[in-house]
């Protein structure tokens, strides 16, 4: 259908999901087209408050298929739009942003989805405010892929198999810029805020631990077992070359300690190896704080990589086991409803 369906995904965001569903709602409101909450079997509130919205609400049967790249394709399953946009549980879609990026989508045949500047409401944590760092060194244009959510075009998607692969607990718009991009199609990001996104308030290091227990941590080798085989596997490695070199990097201190030197040149050059990628990152970061975040980051994206490597895996394109817990309404351009 002409239109545009606002896909959801939500895992205990009770705290911010009526924002995120009301802006949604506006959006469509403009444009015509549904809004989908894909719920990941929250235990919280998230799904009593979404009920009070004429929208779709689907939810996995089984807490085993959670993850990140599970959820968009699980809104996508009921998608009926002719153009999907992708955001979080914690975001607010920016009022004007899809009416701003559907001319693209319509004048440029090849391109496949356009995404906009993400905006970081208050205090950001480290995390945070290196993420907010790397977005202010790209430039409006093409790019890689599209980080945060962005606005795709639903026949593109459909060429190329599937939205999201359900095997990832990470890096699902990664890989899913790659199949894109290796398919012939491009990508945009305009300089337009597209979302707000309100962010877990939570120290950089429980922050990591967090991501370990919801099984982030396992996204890059989780990606790079699914590349293998595939035309865009040098892309993935590229993507991962800082976390190839820090793989490169660790055995290189343990080499130190069993080489027979003296005691004090020993500890000067161990010193050095650990300060140097520090030194590197704090400089590009222009903050000590980042530098050494950065460092431990990457030791902890690694440990998770090899375990994420070692996962089984199934047919992205196979349909996720799911349940309805709601039907939504078709909005038609310019619609006026009241939200609830």
């Amino acid at each position: 259908m002409t239109g545009v369906s606002v896909i959801i995904k939500a895992l205990n965001e009770q705290a911010n999901v009526a924002n995120a569903i009301e802006s949604a709602l506006r959006a469509v409101a403009s444009v015509g087209g549904e809004v989908i909450l894909a719920d990941a079997l929250s235990d919280d509130r998230t799904v009593q408050i979404a009920r009070r919205y004429p929208i779709t609400i689907a939810q996995l049967v089984r807490a085993a298929d959670r993850g990140c790249g599970s959820g968009p394709q699980l809104g996508f399953q009921h998608a009926r739009g002719e153009f999907i946009y992708l955001m979080d549980g914690d975001m607010e879609l920016d009022a004007g942003f899809i009416e701003a990026a559907l001319p693209h989508l319509r004048s440029e045949d090849d391109v496949a989805g356009v995404g906009g500047v993400i905006e970081y409401p208050g205090v950001l944590s480290i995390e945070y405010r290196k993420r907010h760092l790397r977005q202010q060194t790209e430039k409006p244009g093409y790019v890689s892929h599209l980080g945060c959510g962005g606005l795709y075009r639903t026949d593109a998607i459909r060429q190329v198999g599937y939205f999201s692969n359900r095997n990832l607990h990470s890096f699902e718009e990664l890989e899913l810029g790659l199949r894109l991009r290796s398919a012939g199609w491009k990508l945009k990001r305009i300089a337009r805020a597209s979302v707000r996104h309100h962010t877990h308030q939570l120290g950089a290091y429980s922050f990591l631990a967090r991501r370990w227990r919801d099984g982030f941590a396992l996204g890059a080798g989780e990606l790079l077992r699914s590349a293998i085989g595939k035309s865009y596997l040098p892309s993935v490695l590229r993507e991962f070359r800082g976390l190839l070199m820090v793989a490169g990097w660790i055995p290189m201190l343990v080499l130190i300690l069993s080489v027979p030197v003296t005691l004090p040149l020993r500890l000067a050059v161990l010193i050095a190896l650990l300060a140097a990628p520090v030194s590197v990152l704090s400089v590009k970061r222009r903050s000590v704080q980042l530098g050494l975040y950065a460092v431990v980051a990457h030791c902890f994206v690694l440990v998770g990589a090899l375990r994420g490597a070692l996962r089984s895996q199934v047919d992205p394109a196979k349909p996720i086991d799911d349940q309805v817990l709601q039907r939504g309404e078709w909005f038609h351009p310019r619609a006026e409803k009241k939200l609830a």
